[in-house]
């Protein structure tokens, strides 16, 4: 007969190995962009022994996650949490790997005309970005308004470049976690076609995240039509921002001006009548730009929804897990890690 301690312990072992089966062995992640590398890379970090497998359907200078200076700036107050998290994590990156990760600490100004968007933007990271504060009126005068006419902010947060910071997750994961790491060029046209293979299918499709829903969520997700020009000025080393449409953002080695937001608009082609009215825009706000030089021109389509969509659902006699993340918008690079570290957290709950 057994004695009470060796009972308790077989309870506990036994216990010990219900809860672990329950957790997901095998991930299955759609997309390669900086939302899915995100992804990927977090699960690795909190259990390297995961098995994941992440799906791409084209190479990754031909994604949205391409091509954006990736500045921190955060839209809607709904997402502080994840927000923060990305912000703690940048930071973190950029004292431990400076500019080889494509992060880069950086300060800079909003200004606009309606002090109600600036003090949403001290609502949504006001109280965790560095430096933050209200420019006051001698601060004002270095731009060409009146100083009654104009509002700003300053703060200091990091551009994380997507040319250069995504490949950088890419590599972590093939050689920090090579094991049971794999990518793989297919295209996934719904999250369906994975079921059975994977305990854990993580839709980070971006615009096509609809599509790769499968669930009627298509009609929500549309594209936002962006445009960034790499310009010539390497004096300008603070961002700029007029409102939320018109700035320059200084990254490690080059420097974009921007932008526009066409909601709904799909081709990428620019065209002469975009780039003046980017240039006479801009040039508004900081008139030494008038005339510098165009180096490089790339357009994009962000991926447009009325808010984030982050969501566990459980489908199937095996539950297999299947987790939306997509709708970011404008800020996928602002929310990454923290939207990231929330899959996981579904994933294994």
């Amino acid at each position: 007969m057994r004695s009470p301690a060796v009972i308790v312990i077989l309870v506990i072992t036994l216990c010990g190995i219900i809860v672990e089966s329950g957790r997901p062995k095998r991930v299955a992640i759609i997309g390669a962009g900086v939302i899915g590398t995100s992804t990927a890379l977090a699960f690795k970090e909190r259990d390297p022994s995961i098995d994941v497998t992440i799906f791409f359907d084209r190479d990754f200078n031909e994604t949205t996650s391409w091509g954006p200076a990736g500045l921190f700036r955060l839209d809607n107050g709904k997402y502080r949490k994840w927000g923060y998290l990305s912000y703690q994590r940048f930071t973190k990156i950029f004292k431990e790997f400076g500019g080889v990760s494509g992060v880069q600490r950086v300060s800079g100004y909003i200004l606009s005309k309606n002090i109600t968007n600036l003090i949403q933007q001290q609502i949504n990271f006001g109280d965790y970005a560095f430096d933050f504060h209200f420019l006051r009126a001698h601060e004002l005068e270095q731009f060409p308004y009146a100083v009654d006419e104009i509002y700003g902010i300053h703060y200091t947060a990091y551009t994380t470049e997507g040319r250069t910071y995504v490949p950088w997750m890419h590599n972590i994961l093939r050689t920090a976690y090579r094991r049971n790491t794999r990518f793989v060029k297919r295209q996934v046209k719904t999250v369906h076609e994975l079921i059975g293979a994977y305990d854990v299918i993580v839709n980070c499709a971006g615009l096509n995240g609809g599509l790769v829903a499968n669930d009627g969520d298509a009609v929500n997700v549309y594209p936002v039509r962006g445009i960034i020009m790499e310009v010539d000025a390497p004096w300008q080393k603070h961002f700029l921002y007029l409102d939320f449409r018109t700035f320059t953002i200084p990254t490690i080695d080059k420097v974009f001006m921007g932008t526009v937001k066409q909601d709904g608009r799909a081709d990428l082609q620019v065209t002469r009548e975009d780039i003046d009215d980017i240039r006479l825009r801009y040039s508004q706000l900081q008139p030494a730009f008038r005339n510098v030089r165009i180096k490089s021109i790339w357009s994009g389509l962000r991926p447009g929804r009325h808010e984030v969509r982050l969501e566990r659902i459980d489908v199937g006699k095996r539950k297999t897990r299947i987790i939306h993340n997509y709708g970011h918008e404008g800020n996928g690079f602002t929310l990454s890690w923290g939207c990231a570290q929330e899959v996981v957290d579904l994933a294994l709950k």
